[in-house]
């Protein structure tokens, strides 16, 4: 082999490694480019989940307070129902203590014309 094939494979060789060099460096940029860019991915993401997150939060602390106040609702209403269901009672007692006398005045009441 001549000197001058060496100096030509040489510097070819030397060509191939500064071009996979270059590849290298550009490849090592688009990676490092592709990083930021997921990075920035991932704290978009990360953001939307934390107020996700948030919101999910926040609704189930409506939830149970409506809940609460649902309980609240049902307890007054049964206490409601007990003492109306009382009131019922005693004016239904009153009302037929009503239509007693009513009937023995009738009663009476009839009896006086007859007698009369």
């Amino acid at each position: 082999m001549q000197n001058g094939d060496k100096e030509e494979i040489l510097s070819s060789i030397e060509g191939i490694l500064l071009a996979v060099n270059d590849f290298s460096t550009r490849v090592d940029e688009r990676f490092e480019k592709m990083d930021e860019r997921f990075d920035r991915m991932e704290s978009k993401f990360e953001n939307r989940f934390n107020r996700l997150e948030n919101a999910i939060g926040e609704i189930r602390n409506e939830l149970d307070e409506i809940k609460r106040r649902l309980d609240m609702i049902e307890k007054r209403t049964r206490e409601d129902s007990n003492a109306l269901a009382e009131v019922v009672v005693d004016l239904r007692k009153r009302l037929n203590i009503a239509e007693r006398n009513i009937k023995e005045l009738q009663i009476k009441l009839e009896q006086q014309k007859v007698a009369a």
